[in-house]
């Protein structure tokens, strides 16, 4: 198992993400900096309130840095670079459930799925 973690931390190549994120003063984008720097794998956070943009620069996987953007701004994030690869994309699709035929309408103890 130790040989997983490791190939899987030399995958992870230094990188520079960029978020946009609506920050309206100097003590939000502080709070941000704060938890990002404990964050592992990052290396340095630079915050520019003006244009509302975060920089995170280390070994780190965006969209997790973006969850944590998120949580603690409490505002909604653009990851605008790097651009991320569909298959990374993790999305929590429901597949409906299946109705099946059958013969039995009318009996009281058949039910269908809904």
């Amino acid at each position: 198992m130790a040989k997983e973690e490791k190939k899987k931390e030399e995958e992870l190549e230094v990188i520079t993400a960029i978020y946009k994120v609506n920050l309206h003063c100097k003590e939000c984008g502080s709070k941000i900096k704060k938890h990002l720097m404990i964050t592992q794998g990052v290396q340095s956070v630079e915050i520019e309130i003006e244009k509302g943009e975060v920089r995170a620069k280390g070994k780190i996987e965006p969209l997790k840095i973006l969850k944590l953007i998120e949580k603690k701004s409490k505002k909604k994030v653009e990851l605008i670079s790097p651009k991320v690869k569909p298959k990374e994309i993790t999305t929590m699709d429901k597949k409906p459930k299946e109705i099946k035929d059958c013969d039995d309408f009318g009996t009281a103890a058949h039910k269908h799925p809904v």
